[in-house]
């Protein structure tokens, strides 16, 4: 494996976890609103996860 290859596996590696992280934090935030089913959703829903994204980034800016 080259430098280029390694390079490239460590980025998707990162980027994985950090997308991995974002889907933490949002299913946290829904629990402790109470919203299960949004949560549930969310799992499933990839167009609806991304307005539940959207509005828990609005939430934290507040």
């Amino acid at each position: 494996m080259n430098i280029l290859e390694i390079g490239i596996e460590q980025g998707i590696e990162r980027g994985m976890q950090k997308g991995e992280d974002r889907l933490a934090e949002l299913l946290q935030f829904l629990k402790n609103a109470g919203r299960h089913e949004d949560a549930d959703r969310a799992i499933f829903d990839p167009r609806y996860r991304e307005q539940l994204y959207q509005e828990y980034q609005a939430a934290v800016k507040r």
